[in-house]
């Protein structure tokens, strides 16, 4: 899908990073 260029990339943690886990964000929004 294509990115956001607008907003700045959450700060991942070294865990993240080490096993691969991005977080990007994008334009949908997802209600719990």
């Amino acid at each position: 899908f294509c990115t956001v260029n607008d907003e700045p990339s959450p700060i991942e943690n070294l865990g993240q990073v080490l096993i691969g886990e991005r977080i990007q964000p994008s334009p949908y929004k997802v209600s719990y």
